[in-house]
Protein backbone atom coordinates (compact mmCIF):
# COMPACT_ATOMS: atom_id res chain seq x y z
CA UNK A 1 0.00 0.00 0.00
CA UNK A 2 1.43 3.37 -1.05
CA UNK A 3 -0.40 6.43 0.30
CA UNK A 4 -0.70 9.73 -1.58
CA UNK A 5 -2.23 13.18 -1.18
CA UNK A 6 -2.79 15.78 -3.87
CA UNK A 7 -4.75 18.99 -4.26
CA UNK A 8 -5.66 21.14 -7.26
CA UNK A 9 -7.49 24.45 -6.72
CA UNK A 10 -8.90 24.24 -10.28
CA UNK A 11 -10.78 21.07 -9.27
CA UNK A 12 -9.89 19.28 -12.47
CA UNK A 13 -7.48 16.44 -11.59
CA UNK A 14 -8.34 13.54 -13.87
CA UNK A 15 -5.74 10.83 -13.39
CA UNK A 16 -2.83 9.68 -11.31
CA UNK A 17 0.04 8.28 -13.35
CA UNK A 18 2.43 5.89 -11.60
CA UNK A 19 5.58 4.73 -13.37
CA UNK A 20 7.96 1.98 -12.27
CA UNK A 21 11.71 1.89 -12.82
CA UNK A 22 13.92 -1.06 -11.87
CA UNK A 23 17.73 -1.03 -11.83
CA UNK A 24 19.07 -3.42 -14.46
CA UNK A 25 15.68 -3.61 -16.19
CA UNK A 26 14.57 -0.03 -16.94
CA UNK A 27 11.08 1.46 -17.09
CA UNK A 28 7.91 -0.61 -17.15
CA UNK A 29 4.92 0.53 -19.26
CA UNK A 30 3.15 3.53 -17.72
CA UNK A 31 -0.16 3.00 -15.93
CA UNK A 32 -3.00 5.49 -15.72
CA UNK A 33 -5.52 5.41 -12.88
CA UNK A 34 -8.58 7.57 -13.59
CA UNK A 35 -9.66 9.54 -10.52
CA UNK A 36 -13.26 9.61 -9.36
CA UNK A 37 -15.14 12.93 -9.73
CA UNK A 38 -15.06 13.48 -5.96
CA UNK A 39 -11.23 13.33 -6.08
CA UNK A 40 -10.87 16.03 -8.77
CA UNK A 41 -10.02 18.80 -6.28
CA UNK A 42 -8.35 16.89 -3.45
CA UNK A 43 -7.65 13.30 -2.55
CA UNK A 44 -5.92 11.33 0.12
CA UNK A 45 -5.74 7.64 -0.62
CA UNK A 46 -3.59 4.71 -1.59
CA UNK A 47 -2.48 2.67 -4.56
CA UNK A 48 -2.16 -1.02 -3.83
CA UNK A 49 0.14 -3.69 -5.19
CA UNK A 50 0.12 -7.37 -4.37
CA UNK A 51 3.56 -8.66 -3.55
CA UNK A 52 4.59 -11.09 -6.29
CA UNK A 53 4.69 -14.77 -5.33
CA UNK A 54 8.30 -15.00 -6.53
CA UNK A 55 9.95 -13.02 -3.76
CA UNK A 56 13.49 -12.44 -5.08
CA UNK A 57 13.25 -8.64 -4.92
CA UNK A 58 15.25 -8.02 -1.75
CA UNK A 59 18.34 -7.04 -3.74
CA UNK A 60 16.51 -5.20 -6.52
CA UNK A 61 16.33 -1.43 -6.60
CA UNK A 62 12.99 0.13 -7.63
CA UNK A 63 11.84 3.71 -7.98
CA UNK A 64 8.26 4.76 -8.55
CA UNK A 65 7.77 8.24 -9.99
CA UNK A 66 4.18 9.41 -9.75
CA UNK A 67 2.41 12.40 -11.29
CA UNK A 68 -1.11 13.74 -11.57
CA UNK A 69 -2.78 15.00 -14.77
CA UNK A 70 -5.64 17.44 -15.07
CA UNK A 71 -8.41 17.82 -17.66
CA UNK A 72 -6.11 19.85 -19.98
CA UNK A 73 -3.48 17.05 -19.74
CA UNK A 74 -1.15 19.28 -17.68
CA UNK A 75 1.15 17.18 -15.53
CA UNK A 76 2.37 17.81 -12.03
CA UNK A 77 6.03 17.55 -11.16
CA UNK A 78 6.56 13.85 -10.52
CA UNK A 79 7.30 12.67 -7.00
CA UNK A 80 9.91 9.90 -6.95
CA UNK A 81 9.57 7.28 -4.26
CA UNK A 82 11.71 4.23 -3.59
CA UNK A 83 9.81 0.95 -3.64
CA UNK A 84 11.14 -1.73 -1.32
CA UNK A 85 9.93 -5.31 -0.93
CA UNK A 86 10.75 -6.40 2.61
CA UNK A 87 8.91 -9.00 4.68
CA UNK A 88 10.24 -7.40 7.88
CA UNK A 89 8.98 -3.88 7.07
CA UNK A 90 6.88 -2.10 9.69
CA UNK A 91 3.22 -2.36 8.68
CA UNK A 92 2.01 0.33 11.10
CA UNK A 93 0.24 3.20 9.33
CA UNK A 94 1.29 6.58 10.77
CA UNK A 95 -1.48 8.73 12.27
CA UNK A 96 -1.27 11.36 9.50
CA UNK A 97 -2.04 8.68 6.86
CA UNK A 98 -4.97 6.98 8.63
CA UNK A 99 -7.57 8.76 6.42
CA UNK A 100 -5.69 7.73 3.27
CA UNK A 101 -5.67 4.09 4.40
CA UNK A 102 -9.43 3.76 3.86
CA UNK A 103 -9.60 5.29 0.35
CA UNK A 104 -8.23 3.11 -2.46
CA UNK A 105 -7.37 5.15 -5.54
CA UNK A 106 -6.55 2.10 -7.63
CA UNK A 107 -4.29 -0.89 -8.16
CA UNK A 108 -0.71 -0.92 -9.41
CA UNK A 109 -0.82 -3.57 -12.11
CA UNK A 110 2.88 -3.76 -12.98
CA UNK A 111 4.00 -7.33 -13.68
CA UNK A 112 7.51 -7.25 -12.30
CA UNK A 113 10.36 -9.76 -12.39
CA UNK A 114 13.49 -9.97 -10.29
CA UNK A 115 16.54 -8.57 -12.08
CA UNK A 116 17.99 -12.06 -11.58
CA UNK A 117 15.47 -13.23 -14.21
CA UNK A 118 16.72 -10.65 -16.72
CA UNK A 119 20.39 -11.16 -15.96
CA UNK A 120 20.60 -14.96 -15.69
CA UNK A 121 23.23 -16.50 -17.88
CA UNK A 122 24.97 -13.18 -18.47
CA UNK A 123 27.70 -13.61 -15.85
Amino acid sequence: MISHRAENPDRDMKSIVPVLWQAGVGFYPTLVNILKAEDAKRFSGYLSRKTPAEFNFKWDQFERPLGVRDSQMNRSQPVKLPLIFDLAADQTIPEKWQAAAIHQIGPLMFVIESSRYYNRGRF
